[in-house]
């Protein structure tokens, strides 16, 4: 055989031969747990603590039912740690969604719908809360109780309102991964809207004949006595409960898509667990206020009289233990468990790097991004043969490429 074609076969199976993968082992359980005790420590604690500084540096028990000391102050500090809890809620997945520049994961039903209910429970605590003429008629409604709206109730809905509009701007500009608003969220959203509309220019007209034109919160001259009968159905007071039912209404719904998308894509990846601990948390206080009040006070109208409150204590903590069940036990480490061994090269989020001669490359995912990856382990090369270099001295080789004699 002659030299040429033993070179050319040598060559050949080098070229064939597979390239190696240097592959990192990423160890998660370690970097992971350190990663949730410290993001739970911040989301968790922050409005704890600010929760109890409010509480315990804020005038208590204003415009409520009085309580006698020291549960007024107890009311207090409760209301102003579940305000901190249900207001910084907002905020682990406004963090996550600007962190990943993306909102897929994120329910765009929800956030449609969650402004739609913000937007009438912000109206509905204000006007309870600072309008004269809708406090005298809840109080002719209630027996001379009055309404049991904290101030903590109206910024917690206002400041609501504001960053759910927020988090809907980041759903316009980020990566939404194809998803849109589907048509039952859209037509719902945009009936409730119309009723809303239709119902508030008939009170409208109703308070113009009846001597009052003004539509708005806050009115500062109103006479002693509400102008329809308590309860009316034109009245002010009516209105807002209207508002409130919707708020209630929605929120029985919104979580629905959260849900059923986390359960299509059999994951809780883009959804940050720790707005639903928090949700969780202040829907557990404020039920807590709701019973403390109405014993302390032996008056149970701020249930009877509140039911949107009431029933949306029941509601988020309902969905929140749906949600933490999704994640930790349905899905559990989705967002985070990865095979040791390499993933294919087509995988989202993964770059598999090939190396070549004295490669020394490694395989780097969405868990550096994350910050949760630690690296115990470099896996080892595939041993390679030496490669003969193509332009060598065939003469000088030994005999290896020596052409055969008869």
């Amino acid at each position: 055989m002659s030299s040429a074609p033993l070179l050319a076969m040598r060559l050949n199976e080098e070229a064939e031969a597979p390239e190696s993968v240097a592959v990192i082992e990423v160890d998660h359980s370690n970097a992971s747990r350190r990663r949730w005790l410290r993001e739970g420590t911040f989301w968790l604690g922050t409005p704890l603590l600010l929760g109890l500084l409010l509480g315990l540096a804020l005038p208590s028990g204003e415009q409520c039912p009085s309580l006698p000391h020291p549960l007024n102050r107890l009311s207090s500090i409760i209301g102003w740690v579940y305000f901190c809890f249900w207001s910084i809620s907002f905020y682990p997945q406004a963090y996550l969604n600007y962190r990943r520049k993306s909102v897929v994961g994120l329910s765009l039903d929800f956030q449609l719908l969650n402004l739609l209910g913000f937007g009438c429970y912000a109206v509905y605590n204000a006007a309870l809360f600072w309008d004269p003429l809708v406090r005298r008629e809840y109080a002719c409604l209630n027996g001379g109780s009055m309404p049991a709206v904290h101030a903590n109730d109206v910024f917690f809905s206002l400041h609501a309102f504001v960053v759910t509009f927020l988090t809907l701007i980041q759903c316009a500009v980020y990566d939404r991964g194809g998803q849109r608003i589907s048509w039952p969220a859209a037509l719902g959203a945009g009936g409730a809207a119309a009723a809303i509309l239709a119902y508030l220019g008939a009170v409208v007209g109703a308070a113009a004949q009846g001597g009052h034109g003004s539509a708005t919160v806050g009115v500062a001259a109103a006479p002693s006595e509400p102008d329809l009968p308590c309860g009316d159905i034109l009245s002010w007071l009516s209105f807002l409960y209207f508002l409130s039912y919707i708020k209630l209404a929605v929120s029985l719904v919104k979580y629905i898509p959260q849900v059923w998308l986390n359960y299509k894509r059999q994951s809780t990846d883009g959804w940050n667990v720790y707005n639903v601990m928090l949700d969780f948390g202040g829907g557990v206080l404020s039920l807590v206020q709701l019973v403390l009040d109405g014993a302390a006070t032996h008056d149970w109208s701020a249930v009877t009289g509140n039911p949107v409150k009431f029933g949306l204590g029941f509601t988020s903590i309902f969905f929140d233990l749906i949600f933490m069940t999704q994640h930790w036990l349905l899905y559990p480490g989705s967002s985070t468990a990865r095979p040791s061994w390499a993933a294919p090269s087509n995988e989202p989020g993964w770059e598999q790097l090939r190396g070549g001669k004295g490669s020394d490359k490694q395989l780097l995912g969405a868990y550096e991004q994350e910050g949760a990856a630690a690296v115990v382990e470099r896996s080892q090369q595939q041993p390679q043969q030496p490669r003969q270099d193509a332009g060598m001295d065939l003469e000088g080789q030994q005999g290896l490429l020596r052409p055969e004699t008869d």
